[in-house]
């Protein structure tokens, strides 16, 4: 019967050739077919992974053989512990070091934080003591310094004029014949060497003065605005740097407040991947070594594990299935999706069964890697193994009078490629028939429009 419907099925409408190379054409049914490649898979089937966290390097101890049949809570796999326990108590110790110096660098800071408030008012004080003492040299400071400097230079004026006068006295004196000759040189000599020390004091006093007004009064003048810019200069550069470095260190302590942080996280990940060291069965199941990739059924590890065998986080190390209840995940192209529905048969050839009809469950409407996925159900379950491969046939009837043309009798418009032509005969003559087209298969492409039954077309 199923051989009966297969040909009943791809009865396509060929038209009947009225020579080598045209054709005359005609309504027909037209049927579509495909194989999608595919696997049987259990329907309730998880894959076994070392979905640890941290821990890298896995040594194993023993692991389930391939085939075998567990009950729920068997042992799957069990690895080694002395590097993983050794790492854990590791890392506990580096995260108490983190959390000391984390407590020392808060102090610390908080100490900086205190004497950076002693540092900007040490130079605040500084600044307003030189502003201060700016205020009142510019007052009395300058001014009392040049009237000193003035009096010094009446005094010594004074004091020759006083010397003067009093060797005035003595010439007078002498001139009357009071004292002895001698005596009067003496003392006139003493008297005019005196005036002459004081003239010369004098003379050095005007220049001093001279200085003190010119260069040095207008120096200290300046100096002291310079400390007071300097010291109001000081303490903005103080309050600056301090900013700075406080930021500074704000940032140093988040950053190590984030480094601890992320350190308890990965050691709580570490110690979390302790449930990895032994694995157990959640459920009853076939242990089945292999995995499905790009489609296919793959098998690369083989079927045993020794002891010893190194497996590296997230490795896949074998599924646990259902061993009664399967399916079939089979795989689409753009093309052949579009005829995947209620409406089309699938059937499916398993080895050592033979050929059964299967039930479309569902298919993905996005695409994967250009792929779209197709779930069968399959009724009969006996005798099937998961991951076995096979090639779902897919059967379409697309209609009883679909009208079609050999697919080398359609032609694109060289200056309009977007249509489509065909060459008829009427008459003895060709003539170019625009077209409409819908899916080529087997050679055959139908056409939509445009083309009518009885009309001859050119093959070539």
């Amino acid at each position: 019967m199923l051989r009966l419907f297969l040909l009943c099925c791809l009865c396509l409408s060929l038209a009947a050739q009225a020579d080598d190379s045209t054709v005359k054409v005609k309504a027909g049914t037209f049927v579509y077919k495909a194989d999608l490649p595919g696997l049987v898979l259990s329907t309730d089937s998880k894959k076994i992974k070392l979905s640890a966290k941290q821990w890298q390097n896995w040594v194993l101890v023993k692991a389930a053989s391939h085939g075998q049949f567990v009950k729920k809570g068997d042992v799957l796999a069990v690895f080694e512990s002395k590097d993983y326990l050794e790492a854990v108590e590791s890392g506990k110790r580096n995260l108490e070091t983190q959390k000391a110096n984390l407590v020392k660098a808060q102090k610390l800071f908080e100490i900086s934080m205190k004497k950076m408030d002693f540092e900007k008012k040490k130079a605040q004080l500084a600044a307003e003591a030189a502003e201060k003492l700016n205020l009142i040299y510019k007052e009395k400071g300058h001014s009392q310094a040049q009237a000193n400097f003035e009096q010094d230079l009446i005094d010594a004026k004074n004091s020759l004029e006083y010397q003067k006068e009093e060797l005035s006295q003595l010439k007078k004196m002498y001139d009357e014949d009071k004292i002895t000759e001698e005596t009067e040189e003496i003392v006139l000599k003493r008297q005019q060497n005196y005036v002459k020390s004081l003239t010369r004091r004098m003379k050095s006093r005007e220049l001093a003065v001279e200085e003190a007004m010119t260069v040095k009064l207008p120096n200290e003048l300046f100096n002291s605005e310079y400390k007071k810019a300097k010291a109001e200069l000081d303490a903005e550069k103080i309050q600056v740097e301090w900013e700075i470095y406080a930021l500074t260190e704000r940032l140093k302590l988040e950053s190590q407040v984030q480094s601890l942080k992320k350190a308890e996280e990965n050691q709580a990940e570490l110690e979390s991947d302790k449930a990895f060291l032994e694995i157990k069965a959640e459920n009853d199941g076939l242990v089945v070594y292999g995995n499905v990739s790009s489609g296919k059924w793959t098998n690369q590890s083989g079927t045993e594990y020794k002891k010893g065998q190194s497996f590296m986080k997230g490795a896949s190390l074998f599924s646990l299935v259902n061993p009664s209840q399967f399916k079939i995940s089979a795989r689409a192209d753009y093309t052949q999706i579009q005829y995947v529905d209620e409406r089309a048969s699938f059937f499916v050839d398993l080895p050592g069964k033979g050929v059964e009809e299967l039930s479309l469950k569902s298919k993905s409407s996005i695409p994967n890697n250009n792929v779209f996925k197709v779930t069968f159900d399959l009724k009969d379950a006996r005798g099937v193994f998961h991951g076995t491969e096979c090639k779902v046939q897919v059967i379409k009837v697309l209609g009883k009078m679909i009208i079609s043309v050999p697919q080398k009798a359609v032609h694109r418009d060289e200056l309009n490629p977007a249509k489509t032509y065909v060459n008829a005969v009427k008459d003895g003559k060709t003539e170019k028939v625009y077209v409409e087209t819908g899916i080529t298969y087997n050679g055959q492409t139908v056409i939509t429009a445009g083309l009518s039954e009885g009309v001859e077309v050119k093959t070539k």
